[in-house]
């Protein structure tokens, strides 16, 4: 059971839009203004160098396709920062 599976688990349980950000993660406010601004349902991301040990993400036109959990052959530099907005 990860992240994932307890979303899933508030989710019914919840009227409205609601962030959910992983407890190791350092985030500015204004970038969660951004996201919530959105108004859209929304996952943090960010490029970095190496990938190794992280959650990488693959995009495809800018949506989310799917996330790879510490992948030993990521499909991109684009990591998954454990922010989500829902």
């Amino acid at each position: 059971m990860g992240t994932a599976d307890a979303i899933k688990g508030v989710k019914p349980l919840v009227d409205e839009k609601f962030l959910v950000i992983n407890g190791d993660v350092i985030v500015r406010e204004n970038d969660l203004a951004r996201m919530i601004a959105s108004g859209d349902n929304a996952i943090g991301i960010k490029e970095v160098d190496d990938v190794n040990g992280l959650g990488v993400v693959e995009l495809d036109d800018n949506k989310l396709k799917q996330i790879y959990e510490k992948s030993d052959e990521p499909p991109s530099n684009m990591t998954n920062t454990g922010i989500y907005l829902f």
